[in-house]
């Protein structure tokens, strides 16, 4: 696993962003479908989890979107 995250050096917060868009489409889109995958009570949490995953690949970047620096 850690090869595989080597390899997407560069490209990790974008495509964490682009997960957690996606995921916000859904729930814009079939918002049933959202509630049934992640309950109401924890949509929330979902939301500050993925804000500080953000943050953590921010702290960790080293170089420009899509460079190995």
């Amino acid at each position: 696993m850690r090869e595989g995250l080597k390899r997407l050096k560069g490209w990790r917060t974008r495509l964490s962003n682009a997960a957690f868009a996606v995921v916000g489409l859904l729930a814009l889109v079939e918002p049933q479908l959202w509630a049934a995958v992640v309950p109401v009570r924890y949509q929330g949490a979902v939301l500050i989890v993925s804000a500080l995953a953000n943050i953590l690949l921010r702290q960790v970047t080293t170089g420009p979107a899509g460079t190995k620096v």
